[in-house]
């Protein structure tokens, strides 16, 4: 699947990658723009289910702490 990101920032080629279902993809451009935070969440987001609950508990930790 050839999906075209070339252009875009951050947020807007990391949705391009994973409406391609291109994951690894998504968190590489994460961190080659500098979102170390989505790039972390992406690739735990398609784990088990213990998994997701604790990306929650660190959403909510980010939250609470104002990480941005």
């Amino acid at each position: 699947m050839y999906v075209c990101v070339k252009n875009e920032d951050g947020a807007a080629g990391v949705f391009s990658y994973l409406t391609g279902q291109l994951v690894e993809d998504a968190c590489t451009h994460a961190i080659a723009h500098g979102d170390l935070h989505m790039a972390l969440l992406i690739s735990q987001a398609f784990g088990s289910e213990d998994i997701r609950h604790l990306m929650l508990k660190q959403l909510a930790v980010w939250s609470d702490t104002q990480v941005s």
